[in-house]
């Protein structure tokens, strides 16, 4: 029951890291003749890029995560533990890897025997 109360914590604390963390940056150049480049960088939130609903996804593995402590069956930490991971491999070329340490630990809730 211990390691599943940490992997919500983990999966908490990666989706409130993944809404506040800048993760895109545009940069512009400006060449004008007789002049130094000139260049500007710009720095946006997931929730600036692709609004306010992003939150609801960010939801999605957290509620995977805590649904072992509401449910105290060894099945609901067995799905758990399944479902963040494949979030996980689908979602590697973006904030998926931040669930990882999530999945991992829920994996380990779900190899234990008793509830």
């Amino acid at each position: 029951m211990r390691k599943a109360v940490i992997s919500l914590l983990l999966a908490v604390l990666a989706s409130v890291l993944s809404f506040t963390l800048p993760f895109y940056r545009e940069q512009t150049g400006v060449q004008r003749s007789g002049e130094p480049p000139t260049v500007q960088a710009r720095h946006a939130k997931l929730s600036s890029v692709n609004g306010p609903s992003i939150s609801y996804l960010l939801a999605i593995p957290v509620i995977i995560a805590g649904m072992p402590l509401l449910l105290l069956f060894r099945a609901a930490r067995i799905i758990s533990a399944i479902l963040p991971m494949s979030c996980v491999v689908i979602g590697a070329a973006s904030i998926g890897l931040f669930y990882l340490p999530s999945a991992i630990t829920m994996i380990l809730a779900a190899s234990e025997k008793s509830a």
